[in-house]
């Protein structure tokens, strides 16, 4: 442990050890036969007291060391650079925002199955086998010394193995110190390479070859030498090496034959590299690119926007992010393609980032087709070997367009020239589980910083906070209001008229279809016949919409101004939303239907009569319908109505969801399950019951009311492999089903032309949580999932059932109003205190033990008011410490401790989190 001899010329390196409690960067000296390392490649080397073998990066070389005696590093993991100088940099801001470590912020952004963190290898001494042998062992330990007896196990097998929750590093600790297990610390190899395939080429002249087709030393049985020979003639037929795997194939060779063929030097073996390329055999893949559509007005003013800012970009000038604001079916995807072709027309890469995995056939096909052989995948569900392969091409530069969800953000792409984020609204882009917790939106902004990117993000619902900060910084937001089809048609009729393109108008909406009673409807109509500054009208009688239109004039401006956009109004109830919708954009109609006035009526379905006559008409038509409900199951806990007791996980403590089809309770979050009891665990009583709707129990009702409907059900049960949801959607979409029953998966994204009809059975979902974006995320949901409909020539009607009529979230959804609700919310989140008036940081702690889990809490609450003094941040408000909603999830209690202030991040920077928190910066849930 020695510095190097020639102090002529020191050579030193800066490197991020790969262990995420770690979170400083060491000096290491490098021995001069190492060889050449460079900035951002992988290395092994000594860390700690014991000098345990661990890999880290490094971030920098340097000439001298801060410290006076430093360690060697041991080996190169790869001799190329696995990260490069922008994804280094990338990692250093995300541990400052964030507040994780450095090699936390580092570890998404390192090849798959390349990186192994150091364990340790326990083994029992026979001390130890002795001793354990002859006690009476409590539970945890039988089973850990069950684990051990039949061999030396290492740490993270230990913890797959044994239950969540479970208590078993203390037992261990205990057996060390009595000499029952020795331990010692190991790095585990990497579980990816480069693959390889076998072709095959003869090895002789083909005069030789032939002579040995009737040789009886080809083999003892007449059957195997007609299978050399086969394979003889054959390759005798090619003209260079051939595949092993089709040569087995076509001639019905077994790998014996090709050994005893080798042995006689008749042919010759080679390996070649094999890419496993995800795409190869699921994406077809055109001889020529597609040509691109015509645009819309909407979409050629957006286009110019982007080509703009574009040019700045590669004119060195700094350019915020582009939002594109458009709705459901708007042409948004047709833009990211022309913007791929800016970056692809450059030579630089892109990236595209969606929010959901299943989301991603679809949107590759489109980018196949525009760019072919230019598109790679990138995501958890492909195989370690195909996410390797994919990583290893995108370093190379021979991937041009990469897309993913948000772990594709983290690939090496050393040409990156534009990051497109769709559906930028997403919670899925905010990791819960790993950190660095951090949405992909925010990720991209500071990526493209750093690369010289463009970044373009879309949505049909943005953020309230990203809508209000694009309006105060002026960030460009580039609005498209009409879907593509509805534009065309407008524009084509305006010219052959001669007149003018007819804008979108301020509000092109006819009157809310709302299903409640009479009196309660004819009371809105007169309250808005008779509100300020409007003007009396008769009340349509029809739910269709009379459109309004008024001519594009250059005085009218696009988007307020910043002042004008802070200037928010709180509006009453009356004024919004005025209606159902905007079908002057194309956009479907959306009847609200009132649950409870269904229930007065004596209609007990979950099916109201307006939705089952909607699915009539609609399956009578040939058409397709999707059904949403954001619960899985039969129905959503079992209860007993004679002690009110109801059935819990034992694990998270939240009810287990009852599922028919195959007669268990299960837990949806740690996958306990049980089967459903006849008598109720607590009391005995017989009258114990499943209550509430979940997507089986809609997939019944349909079948109930419509026999000959063909159904799918597409949630987390049915989608459960990789290529599960792939499939489920292709049978959908070549009309293999009529009803597509789901939940969050099928709200976004997806584009299926022949859907006419939406039915959200429960509208209120998610309304109750104690989560201050709770309305907004119904709000989106709604939005997102009525645009499913009317998507192409046919007109799209939607139905939304709930008992909570009057919510505003939903009344803006049903009008698809995204102004009006993003004014309302800011002003209701302005009273609160909440976001974007504030910023949050939420601190998790999670332990299996609720008492000490409580414990923790009081003290890192105390602490973090020390930390607050010292920092003199009073404007800070500090929240719990309390249960979270969650209060047991996967054998872990959950508390919580909440910051809300101006910035609580500045002055949490450089503070030690002990283990166990979790430290959540913006986060978009507080569930």
């Amino acid at each position: 442990m020695t510095t190097p001899a020639s102090p002529a010329a020191p050579r030193f390196a800066a490197v991020a050890v790969l262990f995420p409690q770690v979170a400083g960067v060491y000096h290491y000296h490098i021995p001069p036969d190492l060889g050449d390392v460079r900035v951002g490649q992988l290395v092994q080397v000594p860390f700690g007291p014991q000098d345990r073998p661990m890999q880290g990066v490094v971030l920098e070389l340097l000439d001298q060391a801060d410290v006076e005696t430093t360690k060697p590093i041991h080996a190169i993991v790869d001799p190329e650079a696995v990260l490069t100088p922008a994804q280094i940099a990338l990692a250093r801001r995300l541990a400052q925002e964030t507040l994780c470590s450095l090699a936390e912020a580092l570890a998404p952004m390192l090849p798959p199955g390349v990186v192994q963190l150091s364990d340790t290898e326990y083994r029992l001494t026979p001390q130890g086998q002795a001793a354990l042998a002859e006690q009476d062992l409590a539970p945890v330990a039988r089973r850990l010394y069950t684990w051990l007896a039949r061999g030396p196990r290492r740490g993270r097998a230990l913890q797959r193995a044994l239950p969540a929750g479970l208590a078993w590093e203390p037992v261990l600790q205990a057996w060390r110190r009595k000499g029952w297990v020795q331990a010692r610390p190991v790095l585990p190899s990497p579980r990816a390479r480069p693959a390889h395939a076998r072709f095959v080429r003869l090895a002789v002249s083909d005069e030789v070859a032939r002579a040995w087709l009737d040789r009886p030393e080809l083999g003892r049985k007449a059957e195997v030498r007609a299978r050399r020979a086969r394979v003889l003639t054959t390759l005798l037929d090619e003209a260079g090496p051939v595949s092993w795997a089709w040569l087995e194939a076509a001639t019905g060779a077994r790998p014996q034959d090709l050994t005893a063929l080798a042995r006689h030097g008749l042919v010759a073996v080679l390996r070649r590299h094999r890419w496993r390329d995800p795409l190869v055999g699921r994406v077809n893949e055109p001889a020529e690119p597609e040509a691109p559509p015509r645009l819309t007005r909407d979409q050629a003013r957006a286009w110019e926007a982007i080509q703009d800012a574009w040019q700045a970009v590669q004119q060195g000038a700094s350019v915020p992010p582009l939002l594109l604001h458009g709705v459901t079916g708007s042409g948004k995807t047709e833009l990211y393609l022309r913007a791929v072709g800016l970056a692809l027309a450059q030579g630089r890469q892109a990236l595209v980032l969606v929010p959901e995995i299943s989301l991603t056939p679809q949107m590759v096909q489109r980018f196949v087709r525009r760019y072919p052989g230019q598109v790679g995948l990138l995501h958890s569900r492909l195989s370690l070997g195909q996410r390797y392969d994919t990583w290893r091409r995108a370093r190379r530069g021979e991937i041009r367009v990469l897309i993913g969800p948000r772990s594709a953000l983290y690939a090496a792409l050393p040409d990156l020239g534009l990051i497109v984020v769709d559906e930028c609204h997403s919670e899925t882009y905010y990791p819960q589980e790993q950190p660095p917790f951090v949405h992909a939106r925010e990720a991209a902004r500071w990526y493209g910083e750093l690369t010289g990117s463009l970044v373009l993000w879309g949505s049909a619902t943005p953020e309230v906070q990203t809508m209000y900060r694009a309006r105060v910084e002026g960030w460009p937001v580039l609005r498209l209001p009409r879907r593509v089809r509805v534009a065309l048609q407008v524009e084509e009729h305006a010219a052959k008229d001669g007149t003018q393109a007819l804008e979108a108008p301020e509000a092109v909406r006819g009157e809310t279809a709302y299903s409640q009673p009479a009196q309660a409807q004819r009371d809105a109509t007169s309250a808005e016949q008779t509100k300020p500054g409007t003007g009396a009208r008769p009340a349509p009688a029809h739910p269709h919409i009379v459109l309004r239109f008024r001519v594009a004039s250059p005085a009218t401006p696009a988007e307020p101004s910043a002042s004008e956009a802070l200037a928010v109004t709180p509006l009453p109830g009356v004024a919004w939303p005025r209606a159902s919708t905007w079908a002057g954009e194309g956009l479907p109609s959306v009847q609200v239907v009132d649950m409870r006035a269904e229930l007065r009526l004596g209609e007990t379905s979950i099916f109201s009569r307006a939705l089952r006559a909607a699915l009539a008409e609609t399956l009578a038509r040939g058409e397709q319908a999707i059904l949403f409900l954001n619960r899985r199951g039969y129905a959503g806990h079992v209860f007993c109505r004679t002690c009110g007791f109801i059935l819990r996980c034992p694990r998270c403590h939240v009810p287990l969801t009852y599922h028919q089809r195959e007669g268990v309770l299960r837990c949806h979050h740690c996958g306990y399950q049980r089967r459903m009891p006849r008598r109720c665990p607590r009391c005995g009583s017989s009258r114990i019951a499943a209550f509430g709707t979940g997507t089986e129990r809609v997939e019944a009702e349909v079948r109930r009311w419509f026999p000959h409907a063909r159904t799918l059900r597409w949630d987390a049960d049915t989608a459960r492999t990789r290529d599960a949801a792939e499939l489920l959607l292709q049978r959908f979409a070549h009309g293999q089903a009529d009803v597509l029953i789901g939940t969050q998966m099928i709200a976004k994204g997806l584009d299926l032309p022949r859907v006419t009809l939406v039915g959200v059975v429960l509208a209120d979902v998610g309304l109750g949580l104690p989560d201050y974006r709770a309305s907004e995320r119904v709000f989106q949901t709604l939005v997102q999932v009525a645009g499913r409909a009317g998507r192409a020539d046919r007109p799209g009607r939607v139905v939304f059932q709930t008992y909570l009529p009057e919510h505003p979230a939903i009344r803006a959804a049903a009008a698809q109003d995204y102004e009006a609700f993003w004014r309302a919310e800011l002003e209701a989140r302005r009273a609160l205190g909440y976001p974007p008036w504030s910023r949050l940081v939420r601190l998790l702690y999670r332990h299996p033990d609720p008492e000490h889990a409580a414990r923790e809490a009081q003290r890192m609450a105390r602490q973090i008011a020390a930390w607050r003094k010292e920092a003199r941040a009073w404007s800070t408000d500090i929240i719990g410490p309390a249960p979270a909603f969650f209060a047991r999830l996967r054998g872990y209690a959950r508390w919580h401790i909440l910051l809300r202030g101006p910035d609580p991040v500045r002055w949490l920077r450089g503070r030690s989190f002990p283990p166990g928190w979790r430290v959540y910066v913006d986060p978009v849930s507080l569930l």
